[in-house]
């Protein structure tokens, strides 16, 4: 366990070489991985800690093959339980790959690259971390190489709740290659390869893969820009959601240069936001302002999905994906895309006949929908709805009850369209309004029956301090914001002492409903959860 930890300037060797010879091809060596922490079996948690500036080793070169920049710029783990809390990472790096005849790749994973059973990133931030670029293009039909991937994970599952994945960058594949250039490194922000996904209450912002490498060969390719600019989700993914969450001027790399016809230029990257390689549900998000770069020379992209682009299918519910582009157009989806309860533009991939779908011109986002990205309360950077803004009151409430910020939904605005328990569309519920649980109100609690609960808001165990008559059988409930049991306390014989014990570290981020009844009557008291 690490916790409290300041980890700062640390750095892995570098690859080394035998000595070459004109008779004999050599290998360099891969750089070190894991410029601050290697671990190979076991448990990883840390908690409250800082790593900055940490690196991996650069791949060598040598007469045959180069090596590979080292991976895991402040963290590489292969363990069964990976867990990092209220922890940030900042500019941390991966090493390059070298150049030789056979170029070396760039390490994966700026700040982490992890691997084994399950890892859960809580309160995490990712800040301007690097992935090593591709070494040079070497000769006799050879490929330069590929840049790094972004923030790596390889577990089975991953759960990131309530992060922040900003100003991150991957590598940039190399050239020029005597054949093709190499391929830009994917998934700006974060790059996973398992079977379970889960983001819930998290901003990926400004995020940018690499840009392809160049080719001289004229029967080559200018490298791929790399896909996913705040999040690559491979095609191994067969579970999860994204909820909750923002993605907001994330950028895709260009491809590479071909030199002319008949050499192509490579493609730019997919998916200026999310690159979804299997089908996921999208919900309560926002998804603005991201991009998906031109080609090297300006000719058409033919990538897709300046927001989002999908491989499969992906189902979006309540969710606003407006603004984005493809070099100089609009485009917020690729196909495949299934939805309801949307607020997008018509013309921009996205599907135009989905339940409860709304639509703006991309001028008015910030002008009648949504202010820029900045503190607007809770742990992470987010989009508040202008007032009056079509998300409001229109989107669907089945899918929880606490917006990205840990506030309540829904807060309806009386007057507004569906304004009868309609949750906004997007990440961020406005709070001009009022709160409508499902329930009617409590009438006035009974004469003798009284309920407290501290410390309100609570991050651990809470007290919940109950008084009535000794005799009297008691029911504590603990509710949504919208009546629904989620648990029950206690029922029977009031408590000896009146105290009840709540584990609000149990309880998602939000508010709750804390309920007594007795015979004569209930009593109500809310409960916010803070992390």
């Amino acid at each position: 366990m690490l916790k409290q930890t300041e980890v700062v300037n640390n750095s892995s060797g570098s690859g080394g070489t035998d000595s070459p010879t004109i008779e004999r091809f050599t290998s360099g060596g891969d750089g070190g991985n894991g410029g601050a922490i290697y671990l190979s079996g076991g448990e990883l948690h840390v908690y409250d800690a800082f790593f900055q500036s940490n690196r991996t080793g650069r791949g060598a070169s040598a007469f045959g093959s180069g090596g590979n920049g080292g991976n895991g710029g402040a963290i590489r783990a292969n363990g069964s339980t990976i867990e990092i809390v209220r922890t940030t990472f900042q500019e941390n790096a991966s090493g390059s790959g070298a150049s030789s005849f056979v170029s070396g790749n760039g390490g994966r994973g700026g700040a982490l690259w992890l691997s084994g059973g399950t890892t859960r990133l809580t309160r995490v931030r990712l800040l301007s971390n690097q992935t090593g670029s591709g070494g040079e293009g070497g000769f006799d039909d050879n490929t330069g190489g590929d840049g790094g991937d972004g923030a790596w994970i390889g577990t089975r599952s991953l759960h990131v709740n309530e992060s922040t994945f900003s100003n991150n960058r991957t590598g940039d594949g190399r050239g020029p290659g005597d054949l093709n250039g190499g391929n830009g490194g994917t998934g700006g922000g974060l790059f996973f390869s398992g079977t379970s996904l889960h983001v819930v209450a998290s901003t990926f912002s400004d995020n940018l893969t690499g840009n392809g490498g160049n080719t001289n060969d004229i029967m080559g390719t200018g490298g791929e820009g790399g896909s996913g600019g705040g999040l690559y989700a491979s095609g191994t993914v067969t579970s999860g959601r994204i909820e909750s969450s923002t993605f907001s001027r994330n950028t895709t790399g260009s491809g590479g240069d071909g030199g002319g016809p008949p050499a192509e230029d490579g493609q730019s990257g997919h998916g200026g936001a999310l690159f979804l390689g299997s089908s996921l549900l999208i919900r309560s998000s926002t998804i603005v302002g991201n991009h998906v770069s031109e080609r090297a020379s300006g000719v058409p992209t033919l990538a897709s999905g300046g927001g989002l682009h999908t491989a499969t299918t992906a189902r979006l519910n309540s969710t606003l994906i407006v603004g984005n582009t493809n070099g100089p157009d609009a485009d917020d989806c690729s196909t495949g895309i299934l939805g309801q309860y949307l607020l997008t533009s018509t013309g921009t991939g996205c599907t135009t006949d989905a339940p409860g779908t709304r639509f703006v011109v991309p001028e008015d986002l910030f002008t009648i929908v949504l202010d820029p990205l900045r503190d607007n309360g809770g742990p992470t950077l987010t989009h508040a709805l202008l007032p009056g803004s079509p998300a409001i009151d229109s989107g669907t409430c089945a899918l929880g009850t606490t917006d990205q910020r840990g506030l309540p939904r829904p807060v309806d605005v009386i007057g507004t369209p569906n304004a009868t328990n309609g949750c906004d569309i997007g990440a961020v519920e406005s709070q001009t309004g009022t709160v409508i649980p499902d329930t009617e109100p409590d009438p006035a609690p009974p004469m003798g029956l009284a309920l407290t609960v501290a410390p309100n808001p609570a991050q651990g165990p809470a007290s919940v301090t109950l008084r009535t008559e000794a005799d009297a059988l008691v029911t504590v409930e603990v509710l949504d914001v919208r009546g629904r049991r989620l648990r029950v306390l206690h029922r029977g014989a009031a408590p000896s002492g009146g105290d009840l014990v709540l584990s609000a570290g149990g309880l998602p981020v939000g508010v709750y409903l804390i309920r007594a009844t007795t015979e004569a009557g209930a009593v109500t008291t809310r409960l916010t959860v803070v992390r």
